[in-house]
């Protein structure tokens, strides 16, 4: 009788720790206690779109682009100071609910909030989509997904009505390292649904991008910018423009600008004691 209830107190301690490493390895359980509300406050006011979308830059450097009411801008350009990006800040090893990723420009006094769209807010069908134009090949998908749980982190999405249709096309950066080659640029896809369909209007490996406030053909302009001569002092930078033909984006026209980075910050990004053009 000893020995029996022996076994079955090892097998449940078995089984405990069993559940314990599964739980710890595969846990998608969301503690929203340890999510904690952050704020950051608005630098200043980039860039006004003819379309009413805005991009705001904050004072950690990170800009947004969202569309907000004229009479709301005013205020803000006004009163930037009572005006906030707001966020949760979740830790990594948690897969949250979507609506927790999601981000507001929120007035502090009268608490009135504006959305920031962000990936979180595609819907799960179309975040599928956009993962397969990106990774075409089903078996790179399967090993990408194999590394990464949270599929949502395998790119960063900008959305952005480039036509002014009324409907956002979606600006992929292929951020994930576990998935992607990073090489002094990510790949970036300007992809715009239509229908059940999802089109492929520009890609392209860039170190920036930017959306032009100049109409070709119905879309905003866009631009993309890389250094070459890397290792000199005096690199160039390569900026190209890029026009939409009426089917996709075609480069329109490329200028080259002279950068001095200086001593400090050339032994940061190469070592110091690097000899331009070694």
């Amino acid at each position: 009788m000893e020995t029996k209830i022996y076994l079955h107190y090892i097998l449940l301690i078995a089984i405990i720790t069993l559940f314990a490493s599964c739980s710890k390895k595969d846990s998608i359980v969301v503690n929203k206690k340890e999510y904690k509300d952050s704020t950051v406050a608005i630098k200043k006011i980039n860039k006004k779109y003819f379309n009413g979308y805005v991009e705001f830059e904050f004072v950690n450097l990170n800009t947004a682009l969202c569309k907000v009411p004229e009479n709301i801008l005013n205020e803000i350009k006004k009163n930037h100071n009572d005006y906030t990006l707001e966020f949760k800040i979740i830790p990594d090893t948690v897969i949250a609910e979507k609506e927790d990723y999601y981000q507001y420009i929120i007035n502090t006094k009268t608490k009135e909030k504006i959305p920031v769209k962000n990936k979180y807010n595609i819907t799960d069908e179309d975040f599928e989509a956009i993962l397969s134009v990106v990774l075409k090949n089903e078996a790179d998908k399967n090993k990408c997904f194999e590394k990464v749980r949270n599929k949502r982190k395998i790119v960063d999405v900008d959305l952005f009505d480039l036509n002014s249709d009324g409907q956002d096309e979606f600006i992929v950066w292929c951020v994930s390292t576990d998935c992607f080659i990073y090489n002094h640029g990510q790949d970036l896809y300007i992809i715009e649904k239509k229908g059940n369909q999802f089109i492929t209007l520009f890609t392209d490996m860039t170190e920036s991008f930017e959306v032009q406030n100049e109409i070709t053909n119905g879309y905003f302009n866009i631009e993309e910018s890389g250094i070459a001569g890397r290792g000199q002092r005096n690199p160039d930078e390569v900026i190209t423009t890029y026009k939409f033909n009426g089917k996709q984006y075609k480069k329109s026209r490329t200028s080259f600008r002279k950068i001095d980075l200086g001593d400090d910050e050339f032994d940061d990004e190469y070592g110091d004691g690097m000899e331009s053009g070694e």
